[in-house]
């Protein structure tokens, strides 16, 4: 899947994309709405819905297993990259900073499962506390 607009220079007058917002509102639906929204906006080929929302479910529940507690997903974009457009999981973490790493490239190893043309769809952003 390219993540690479038909002409680049549209991604940069693009719109930024929608802040992380909490899983249960909106609903998965809707992230998947948005992040079509936005690969229609970039001119990126995104792949089925029903795809999107069997990837975001099977990551979301990787993601709490490794991280529990309040889990939020949104559809971002890189502003340095603009047509590079992910579905970013934000959670909180406590521990020490070895459990948070080991924790960090479990996500990641389980992330490297998918077929590689989805991975990069993906990113995790995880605030210490």
């Amino acid at each position: 899947m390219s993540t690479m607009p038909g002409n680049p220079t549209d991604a940069v007058d693009a719109p930024a994309q929608a802040a992380v917002l909490p899983t249960a509102a909106p609903d998965l639906d809707e992230i998947v709405r948005r992040f079509e929204a936005a690969a229609h906006d970039f001119a990126v080929d995104a792949p089925a819905r029903t795809h999107l929302m069997s990837l975001c479910a099977q990551v979301a529940t990787f993601t709490r297993e490794l991280f529990p507690g309040e889990t939020r997903l949104g559809v971002k974009n890189d502003p340095e990259i603009p047509d590079d457009l992910f579905f970013q999981f934000r959670v909180e973490a406590t521990g020490g900073v070895d459990d948070i790493a080991a924790r960090h490239d479990q996500w990641h190893a389980r992330l490297c499962q998918f077929p590689a043309k989805f991975c990069g769809l993906f990113r995790l952003s995880v605030a210490v506390r």
